[in-house]
C-alpha cells in the first residue's frame, strides 16, 4: 500500500512567483484591503483549489481566467483573482467559520462560470481512519482539500482555513498544507486529537 499521495504536478501549479499557493497578506500588499488580510484565509484556500483543478482537469478551465491555464500566475493576478471570489464567499467578522457557507458560495460561482462543482460531504464517523480515507480519496482523484480549524493548541491553523495538497504516513499520518504562502506540514493524528468548537474538511468535484 502507497503511503504518500500528492497531487500531480502541485507545485508547478501552485506556484505564484515561487511562493506555494497565495498568501493573504497579499489583499493588503496590493488591493490595501487590510480586512481581507485578516478575515480572508477561506478566500486563499478556494483559489488554491480552483487554480489547480482548472489547469488540470478541462472541464474546470472555465473557473479561473484564461491566462492561468498553463502560464505563470503572479501575485497581483492572482489576488485580483481572489478579490473576485470574495464577492461570492464573503467572509464576515469571523471570517468563514463553517463549512456551510463556503459550500454554498462555491456552488453559486461554479453555476454562475457555466460549471458544475458538487459538494463532497463526508458521512462517516469523525475517527483518524476515516479522515485519511477521505483525504486520500480527493487527493488521489485530483482534489485539494480544504481544511477549517476553529481554536486549537496549533496557532498556525487556528481559526484558519489551509488547503491540503499531500497525505503521507511517517510514524503518523501527515499532511502538506499550503498556508501563507507557503508549503507546510502538519500532523493529522494530533489535530484530530486537539479539541477545537469545530474542525471541517471539504472538497469539491
Amino acid at each position: 500500500m502507497d503511503t504518500r499521495y500528492e497531487l500531480k504536478d502541485v507545485d508547478k501549479f501552485l506556484s505564484i512567483e515561487g511562493f506555494f499557493g497565495g498568501d493573504q497578506q497579499w489583499f493588503e500588499d496590493v488591493l490595501h484591503s487590510n480586512y481581507l488580510t485578516k478575515k480572508g484565509c477561506s478566500v486563499i484556500a478556494i483559489t488554491n483549489f480552483l487554480i489547480y483543478i482548472a489547469n488540470t482537469k478541462k472541464e474546470y478551465a472555465k473557473l479561473v481566467p484564461e491566462n492561468f491555464i498553463g502560464s505563470p500566475i503572479n501575485k497581483t493576478d492572482y489576488i485580483k483573482f481572489a478579490d473576485k471570489l470574495s464577492t461570492f464567499v464573503k467572509p464576515k467578522l469571523y471570517g468563514v467559520p463553517f463549512l456551510f457557507p463556503m459550500n454554498s458560495a462555491i456552488r453559486k460561482y461554479a453555476k454562475k462560470n457555466g460549471a458544475n462543482l458538487v459538494v463532497q460531504n463526508y458521512n462517516f464517523t469523525w475517527n483518524i481512519r476515516n479522515i485519511v480515507t477521505y483525504i486520500i480519496g480527493a487527493i488521489a482523484n485530483g482534489y485539494p482539500v480544504l481544511m477549517l480549524t476553529l481554536n486549537h493548541k496549533n496557532p498556525d491553523v487556528k481559526f484558519h482555513w489551509v488547503t491540503i495538497t499531500s497525505i503521507y504516513y511517517d510514524d503518523s499520518w501527515k499532511i502538506e498544507c499550503s498556508n501563507w504562502g507557503t508549503k507546510r506540514v502538519y500532523d493529522l493524528e494530533k489535530w484530530f486529537k486537539e479539541k477545537s468548537l469545530y474542525k471541517g474538511l471539504i472538497y469539491y468535484q
